[in-house]
């Protein structure tokens, strides 16, 4: 098993070299993918590089599976996943033509509401905000209780220009379920957006359990930061990089490592 699995990334790494090649080598390195694909069913990285090298039919054939697949299993983040094959456009049009196709007749109602998701993240983002927001509404018609048609919601009107009904949509969703925290946050970080000040610290102090003002509560909490600097004896084009971790006015820990310079201001304090 182990040598099975020693080939298998061998030949995928052989076959990561075949996209530095000019387009004639690319049915070789497609040919090895489809190779690896039957020796491991179960792997997607080679079926995901494949959608990168095929084209015209064999795109087709590759690409309708490898959606219906994540359809079936309700990825929400299958638009995040096929958004970098958007540089080519017959293939952004070959998936949106194949989605479209999948609402006329749909066979299941997770296949329909998953479809209507994608399909209001692929408008949104050609700019297409009204269509995005048509999809949405569909979907949230079909199914009121999925969190992430009222967050992708909130973004869309967020992008619209529509501030207050962004965190209108997001407050939605975090009404669906009120023990997640990066819900909460959302909705408290919408509505600084619209200078509702005192709702978004109500909605922060949910989760402080100490006292329902967020202000009064703050210096108490966890945080981290990272130091970057310059220090004398380090080699060239090194620096030093501390991470301190602090409770209120305490340090807790406390490290640091040299790293290779990849900006060119240094000695700033970010927060992470």
């Amino acid at each position: 098993m182990i040598h099975k699995v020693g080939f298998v990334r061998c030949a995928l790494f052989s076959s990561l070299s075949f996209l530095l090649l000019p387009a004639p080598d690319a049915p070789q390195a497609l040919a090895l993918l489809q190779s690896l694909s039957s020796q491991s069913p179960r792997a997607s990285v080679p079926r995901r590089l494949s959608l990168y090298l095929a084209s015209g039919a064999a795109f087709e054939s590759l690409i309708i599976p490898y959606i219906l697949t994540a359809l079936q299993k309700g990825i929400p983040s299958l638009f995040s996943d096929l958004k970098s094959l958007y540089s080519y456009p017959e293939k952004q049009q070959s998936i949106q033509a194949y989605l479209e196709s999948l609402l006329d007749a749909p066979d299941e109602p997770s296949i329909y509401l998953w479809t209507l998701y994608y399909l209001a993240q692929h408008h949104s983002y050609l700019s297409n905000h009204s269509l995005a927001l048509h999809y949405l509404h569909l979907a949230i018609t079909h199914t009121p209780t999925l969190p992430d048609l009222h967050m992708f919601k909130a973004r869309v009107l967020k992008r619209c220009g529509d501030y207050i009904g962004a965190a209108r949509a997001v407050n939605e969703a975090r009404l669906l379920d009120g023990q997640d925290r990066f819900l909460n946050t959302k909705t408290g970080k919408y509505l600084l957006r619209t200078a509702c000040i005192d709702e978004a610290h109500q909605i922060f102090g949910l989760f402080t359990k100490v006292h329902p003002k967020l202000l009064t509560v703050i210096p108490t909490f966890s945080s981290l930061s990272v130091e970057r600097c310059s220090l004398p004896g380090l080699r060239p084009g090194r620096d030093a990089v501390f991470t301190i971790s602090t409770r209120g006015s305490q340090c807790t820990s406390y490290q640091w490592q040299t790293q290779p310079r990849t900006q060119e201001v240094y000695g700033c304090r970010q927060s992470i």
